[in-house]
């Protein structure tokens, strides 16, 4: 991984952003650090899993925060990228596009990497499918899918083998999307909104999250009309929510909520999600309090 001295630096044990462990895996992080001592980069891989009688199979879930992409020079993320993904980032003109996309790769390239093993992260390919779903190529990378999500200045991904599909979608939860978000819901998606303990609010958007996490498990997109999507049941549980589709009986999605952004991750229904929710909230939190710090300081996109 390319470091300079004046720009980046391990965090020390210790310190707030140190690396810490779950289930014997480290949680790689680590800070860029504008020359006024501001962070602009970090990031976060957890390990989870998904579990059935006699089987478990390993994921990994990588978070990504991004303060501003005209902070950083092309040195500072020339070494993580593949000649190709240069080559795509430096085609956009517009500084949320190339920020959405570095986040992306990054907090991918973390997961392929823990999964893998593969240390030089320029190796790792991640390109578009024919519905823009990512596919992971690279030397020696066999039998590895990821799922992406980006929103704001924040990036989450999954990582997972082929055996399984899966899809991750993060929102940030707003007042004046509620009325777009209403014209997509079905009456019965709409009668769970009111049935639920919970605001409409709250309600409308994980709606939204579940829908997007489903179409990227499928790997189509919104390229189906949004009904085939429709949420079947949603049940609250102790910090997170589970639900399942009408037509896609196959699946159920885990919903939590970070501040004011929610989380889906969507997956096979005949298993149940092994995930340490108390510890991704904590990392989550984390980033989102300096997203939200950046938001104070208008800083990034105006």
């Amino acid at each position: 991984m390319y470091r300079t001295d004046d720009w980046a630096k391990l965090c020390p044990m210790g310190h707030p952003l140190s690396p810490s462990y779950i289930c014997g895996w480290t949680l790689a992080e680590w800070v860029l650090y504008r020359k006024e001592n501001q962070p602009i980069f970090y990031h976060t891989t957890i390990d989870f899993s998904l579990k059935r009688p006699n089987e478990s199979i390993p994921l990994f879930l990588g978070a990504c925060y991004l303060a501003s992409y005209q902070s950083l020079n092309s040195e500072h993320y020339e070494s993580y990228l593949h000649d190709a993904e240069r080559s795509r980032l430096d085609s956009y003109a517009y500084e949320r596009r190339k920020r959405s996309y570095l986040l992306g790769r990054l907090s991918a390239k973390s997961t392929v990497s823990a999964m893998t093993g593969i240390q030089d992260w320029d190796k790792i390919h991640i390109q578009n499918g024919i519905f823009h779903q990512p596919i992971v190529s690279g030397p020696s990378i066999h039998n590895v899918q990821v799922s992406i999500s980006h929103c704001d200045h924040l990036g989450l991904s999954v990582s997972y083998p082929e055996k399984i599909m899966l899809g991750i979608d993060i929102e940030k939860m707003d007042q004046k999307s509620i009325r777009i978000l209403q014209e997509h819901c079905t009456d019965h998606e709409k009668n769970l909104v009111f049935r639920l303990p919970h605001s409409s609010h709250l309600a409308f958007w994980m709606l939204w999250t579940l829908k997007e996490s489903l179409s990227k498990a499928v790997k189509t997109g919104f390229t189906m009309p949004l009904e085939m999507l429709e949420i079947q049941e949603i049940e609250a549980r102790e910090n997170v929510f589970i639900s399942t589709y009408t037509y896609f009986s196959q699946y159920q999605s885990i919903t939590f909520q970070i501040n004011n952004y929610l989380c889906s991750i969507t997956y096979p229904k005949l298993f149940d999600i092994d995930l340490d929710f108390l510890r991704v909230h904590q990392h989550l939190e984390r980033l989102i309090s300096q997203d939200n710090q950046d938001a104070i300081k208008k800083e990034g996109v105006k």
